[in-house]
């Protein structure tokens, strides 16, 4: 019952969650992700020019993933929720900058982190773990 609708993701949660990975480099988060779980079991995940803009002391990376991508999702029997993905149509591009160098290149789609983790929904809060990191989502309304 508290699944289904639109949730939006924490880009500040998740900056930090990266900041905390090591202390040689910094990263803003900007754009949106947006997961739609429908009553019907289908879902839609819509990256709106979500960018990763990640700073080293020796150069940068830009990584921009948009688009939609489509899935259902499942009970099982403790009730725990897992989510396939059955299309993806988000594009991720990456430009990296170093040494004077500007490279950019599309990278294959792969499935959402989305569709690995363990989902736990209370109320206007959706929490996915996924290897031990929690990303947390918050209701749209």
């Amino acid at each position: 019952e508290c699944l289904p609708g639109n949730w939006i993701f924490d880009n500040d949660g998740f900056e930090k969650f990266m900041g905390s990975l090591s202390g040689n480099f910094d990263i803003a988060v900007t754009g949106h992700v947006v997961l739609t779980l429908s009553a019907d079991g289908s879902t839609h995940t819509n990256y709106d020019q979500w960018t990763h803009n990640i700073s080293t002391g020796e150069g940068r990376a830009v990584v921009v993933r948009h688009g939609i991508d489509k899935g259902k999702f499942t009970f099982a029997e403790n009730d725990a929720m897992s989510m396939t993905e059955t299309s993806i149509g988000s594009v991720t591009t990456m430009t990296i900058t170093a040494a004077g160098q500007k490279i950019s290149q599309t990278v294959k789609p792969d499935p959402s982190v989305f569709s690995q983790g363990a989902f736990a929904c209370n109320g206007d809060q959706l929490d996915i773990t996924v290897d031990g990191y929690t990303a947390v989502m918050h209701r749209e309304h």
